[in-house]
């Protein structure tokens, strides 16, 4: 093992220089003039503004803004990322949400369930949809509770853009991030997405027709899974291959 240590440390130098591709903010569609907009903790006052700013009726400090920074009513709480700077949201430079947008380029990703502050939590359905034929994909019911893992996958027949949808079992409505798809009357954008620069980003749903507008019913983190660039994979084969060529010369010999 000592003749091949040179090789492979030759092989784990090439794989750390070149390293994993490089993520970015997630790419969203959405309707003209919306944007990643940047905030700060300070942002959030419960004055509607950004649109998921508001007073929860679950407690004065609890809106999806609090726990993202870990602020308000979850300075002590070890489930919220703390995040500072906070994660840009989408929306209008106004605080307005896009009633419409989705994610128009991804690739299979790990998704968790962080959050769920919701008198329905435990019959609440939460998945993706292709936007190209608007096909399901359950990935939550709600039961599983905070801390459950599950996976986007593609099929790409399907197409790759996709949106999400949450439904609400005990009131028979679904929402989506394209509200124009949404079963009951209202319009209202039931979601706020925030991204951030390693390419994850946060889902936060608001499960009522007319709720308190405040995106902590149910909370998902979406991780992108990467995978190595090209020139990455290059030299890895390039690695294995002086190793293999390594070890039958030092046979012949």
């Amino acid at each position: 093992m000592k003749r091949f240590m040179p090789v492979l440390l030759a092989v784990a130098m090439m794989w750390m220089w070149v390293g994993p591709a490089h993520a970015e903010l997630v790419g969203i569609t959405g309707t003209s003039g919306a944007d990643f907009r940047s905030w700060t903790s300070s942002n959030v006052n419960n004055n509607g503004t950004p649109y998921w700013d508001h007073t929860s009726s679950d407690g004065t400090y609890k809106n999806i803004g609090y726990w993202l920074t870990g602020t308000g009513a979850f300075v002590s709480d070890s489930n919220s990322p703390h995040l500072n700077p906070p994660p840009q949201y989408w929306g209008y430079s106004n605080g307005a949400a896009d009633s419409n947008f989705f994610v128009s380029s991804t690739t299979a990703s790990k998704v968790t369930l962080k959050l769920e502050i919701a008198g329905y939590a435990n019959t609440n359905k939460f998945g993706y949809y292709h936007v190209s034929d608007g096909i399901r994909h359950e990935l939550f019911t709600g039961a599983e509770g905070t801390g459950a893992v599950d996976y986007i996958t593609f099929n790409f027949s399907d197409g790759d853009d996709i949106g999400f949808y949450i439904e609400v079992v005990q009131t028979g409505n679904i929402y989506y991030t394209e509200s124009s798809r949404n079963t009951s009357a209202t319009n209202m954008q039931h979601f706020a997405l925030f991204g951030m620069s390693n390419g994850s980003y946060y889902v936060a749903a608001e499960d009522l027709s007319l709720g308190d507008a405040d995106y902590n019913d149910l909370v998902v983190k979406v991780k992108p899974m990467l995978v190595p660039e090209a020139g990455a994979g290059l030299m890895m084969i390039l690695g294995l291959t002086a190793l293999v060529g390594y070890r039958r010369k030092k046979r012949m010999v």
